[in-house]
């Protein structure tokens, strides 16, 4: 059940970056991708992570059935991003948070 409520909550998290118009069709350097920072705050801005990191982890790990992480605490860090973004990220706000409590079950 818990696997099946993530899933749809990572559907929910592409369609909002999909209205935000946050959602690349490129994807950034592979040095980018291999940064070793949390968030990789170094060298991704935040939808970059979520999109080419985190995303396709989960699906990953959904997909093969693998345990999902147990502590997650993304939803603090849309508030920096929203003001760079200038966008209105209320509704990806309110979906970080319920997969930072999914995942922290």
């Amino acid at each position: 059940m818990k696997k099946e409520i993530v899933r749809g909550l990572l559907a929910d998290l592409h369609a909002e970056l999909l209205k935000l118009d946050a959602w690349e069709d490129k994807p950034p350097s592979e040095s980018a991708l291999k940064s070793l920072q949390p968030f990789a705050v170094d060298a991704l801005r935040f939808n970059q992570w979520l999109q080419w990191i985190f995303i396709p982890k989960m699906l990953y790990l959904l997909d093969k059935d693998l345990a999902l992480p147990n502590v997650c605490g993304m939803q603090p860090m849309i508030e920096g991003w929203g003001r760079e973004c200038g966008g209105n990220v209320k509704v990806l706000s309110r979906v970080l948070l319920a997969l930072d409590q999914q995942l922290s079950l």
